[in-house]
């Protein structure tokens, strides 16, 4: 099934390795039928369009979809595509199971089983029931358990040696004894193919990649022409107050981050005609979005950098929301191809994007007179 999956022939090394596919990939499959049609898509949370690059295509592929299933809490910009949006269970409304918090040694050895705070409401349930029925409907009974949870539960934590049943007893959950081992690379190396550390690796050259690290300029990538008339580079970064496009409905949250900005250096700025906390508009090859300028004079000069996943509003606050899909609005996956993917990784460059900067009325006013 390995072979099968979108993406792996053009990057065998790639996100295929770990059981996922590039949003890219799926477009394109929808799109092309290529290597083979894509008709149905559920999706169980999160917003394919506005989490990656290439919004626009992103619409098309959704819109040419036989079926599309979502399964949310609010009616997202993809949501708005679906043939069937499912409302979802909170948290409080579903069970789950944690075999480790990750983080740390002693966190990593924790594991909890939550239960239901109240049953699910009005018609909405879990993501796992909804897999399970499925699962059950379509044949595949007995690799699901036979429907039951508790018994696929069981079957996680197996090799912990610790039941369901037992892990039950303690809600708040329980260590696990796990031995903490150093220095594991001193028996059998490490996890490459020569057991040692590879600046120069044996994977890369196995697959017809180039072995040791390397560094393309801009121009190389995206072209001498582009770079020249789009002289800034787009990041990208997140902020603690919201979880990708989640989050910005809520009052407490919205009033730490009430809107969207653009970061740039006060010098580039002050080149541009830009003041801090006047609109500024930020553009690529591709399209514009608009945003409130925001000075940081610790940001490095040529680079903007811009928070991804504004679209909700928050009506308690009387805060708006923002038209994905327009110039005017804040998607910062508006603006940017997925034409330019890396070789390897299947990464695009979300980090590292050609921009250009402007006062927002100085853009309007081009645009009009153009």
């Amino acid at each position: 099934q390995t072979n099968k999956r979108l993406g792996y022939a053009e990057r065998p090394l790639g996100p295929t390795n770990t059981g996922k596919v590039q949003a890219y990939e799926v477009y394109k499959a929808i799109l092309t039928e290529k290597p083979y049609p894509v008709r149905g898509f559920l999706s169980f949370g999160g917003d394919i369009i506005l989490s990656n690059g290439d919004t626009e295509t992103g619409r098309r592929a959704l819109q040419a979809l036989d079926l599309y299933v979502q399964t949310e809490f609010y009616e997202t910009p993809a949501a708005r595509y679906a043939d069937f949006l499912l409302p979802a269970s909170t948290p409080w409304e579903s069970w789950n199971l944690r075999t480790t918090f990750e983080q740390g040694a002693e966190t990593s050895a924790y594991m909890q089983y939550r239960s239901q705070v109240i049953a699910p409401e009005h018609e909405s349930r879990p993501d796992l029931e909804i897999i399970f029925d499925l699962a059950l409907r379509m044949g595949f009974g007995e690799q699901f358990w036979n429907g039951s949870l508790e018994k696929a539960f069981d079957h996680i934590l197996a090799p912990s040696g610790i039941t369901l049943a037992e892990l039950k007893r303690y809600p708040g959950g329980m260590p696990v004894p796990l031995e903490v081992k150093y220095q594991k690379y001193l028996k059998g190396g490490f996890k490459t193919p020569s057991r040692k550390v590879e600046i120069y690796s044996l994977a890369f050259e196995k697959h017809g990649y180039d072995p040791l690290p390397g560094l393309r300029m801009p121009e190389e990538i995206f072209g001498a022409t582009t770079v020249e008339r789009y002289p800034f580079t787009l990041t990208t970064a997140k902020t603690i107050s919201f979880c990708h496009g989640q989050h910005r409905s809520v009052p407490s949250l919205r009033r730490k981050v009430p809107e969207p900005f653009a970061e740039i250096n006060p010098r580039d700025a002050q080149s541009c005609g830009i003041y801090d906390g006047e609109m500024m508009r930020v553009e690529t090859a591709v399209s514009a979005i608009t945003l409130k300028a925001a000075f940081n004079p610790q940001l490095p000069e040529k680079v903007v950098r811009v928070m991804h996943g504004w679209w909700q509003g928050c009506p308690q606050l009387e805060m708006p929301g923002y038209d994905p899909f327009s110039p005017d609005g804040a998607n910062v996956n508006l603006i940017m191809k997925n034409d330019i993917i890396d070789p390897v990784t299947g990464s695009v460059p979300h980090r590292s994007y050609p921009c250009r900067i402007a006062r927002a009325d100085e853009r309007q006013a081009a645009a009009s007179s153009g």
